[in-house]
């Protein structure tokens, strides 16, 4: 047992069975890589921090192109999880038809020898690429606010630089820098209330409805 597995399979069974069985022990590997980017990925989206291998850049500035890129870069990240999801599916089938032919092709022992040393291999894998992308992650979560990858907070401050190249005063008011990058927020933002105006909302909703009611009305009528 203590003898090389691939020295075993080449000198008992051959050149070509080696082949295969070095095939199924690197595609088992694959699937351990795979799985690692799988759950990075998830956790990314989770944390809703952004990898920096898709994370976007434009030199349109403003509060508005950047939710476009957080969007986009969000929609970039579900997309990547899909195709990661994707390739694991093609390794598995691979996996399971080289499994199906060394199962054929060796004895029981042999290929029990074979999957116990595909296994460790691919655990080791698995641990190897999970360490990397676990320290990955805490850089990445420890720099969020330089790197400025959190959707949910992003884009709701404005620097001093980017309110004046955005925001042009043309009346004789001095503006205070508070009001300068309100302004600069764009023509979408919208200060919140500080309380709900609940009566404004059912005099507009009673107002409507009883205009669709006269309106109605004067239908019916018009066609008798």
């Amino acid at each position: 047992m203590t003898e090389n597995i691939h020295q075993f399979v080449n000198n008992k069974f051959g050149r070509d069975c080696l082949q295969q069985v070095r095939t199924y022990e690197k595609t088992a590997r694959k699937i351990a890589t795979w799985r690692n980017h799988l759950r990075f990925n998830l956790r990314c989206l989770h944390e809703e921090i952004t990898p920096r291998s898709i994370k976007l850049k434009s030199n349109v500035s403003g509060h508005r192109a950047n939710k476009i890129l957080q969007h986009a870069e969000r929609k970039l990240l579900n997309e990547r999880v899909r195709q990661v999801n994707f390739t694991i599916d093609v390794l598995k089938d691979k996996q399971d038809h080289i499994s199906g032919n060394l199962s054929a092709t060796l004895p029981s022992d042999a290929f029990t020898r074979v999957e116990e040393f595909t296994r460790h291999a691919q655990l080791a894998q698995h641990q190897l690429v999970k360490d990397r992308h676990v320290e990955k992650f805490r850089k990445l979560k420890t720099s969020r606010a330089d790197l400025d990858t959190n959707w949910r907070n992003s884009g709701s401050s404005v620097d001093d630089s980017n309110a004046e190249k955005w925001v042009k005063n043309l009346s004789d008011r001095q503006l205070s820098n508070q009001e300068v990058k309100v302004l600069a927020k764009g023509l979408n933002f919208a200060v919140v209330p500080e309380r709900v105006p609940v009566a404004e909302f059912i005099t507009v909703t009673e107002s409507a409805i009883q205009q669709a009611q006269l309106n109605s009305s004067d239908h019916g009528d018009f066609e008798k």
